[in-house]
């Protein structure tokens, strides 16, 4: 499922504004559809793959699944897919809940913080 867009054009969701402008991206799911998709995958055993690259999206998917116990005994039950705006923190959350984690590194030189 996709949480947000993507960071080279600006639509990954994030807490900080893109440099240069008020805009935090784009939140393509709601909470009560990203949860409804997780008992959807609890329900068929599956896992659940969420495209999360910005750090309110990624923030999203630890909320709401993180501290959840997952339903496919050693597997991992939720996947976090093209993470880019990561800090240690959510590192430390994604190692305590052992979600994998697909890691999309390229942000074109555009990861700073925007002035206030």
């Amino acid at each position: 499922m996709l949480l947000d867009g993507a960071y080279s054009n600006a639509t990954a969701w994030t807490h900080d504004p893109y440099p240069g402008t008020c805009d935090h991206g784009i939140r393509t799911t709601s909470p009560e559809d990203l949860r409804a998709a997780g008992a959807w995958a609890r329900a068929n055993g599956v896992q659940l793959a969420v495209h999360a690259m910005g750090d309110a999206a990624i923030d999203a998917v630890l909320d709401e699944f993180a501290d959840q116990e997952g339903w496919l005994g050693d597997l991992p039950s939720v996947r976090i897919e093209h993470a880019t705006l990561f800090t240690p923190a959510m590192v430390e959350r994604v190692r305590a809940a052992r979600l994998p984690v697909a890691v999309r590194c390229c942000t074109g030189g555009r990861v700073e913080r925007c002035p206030t």
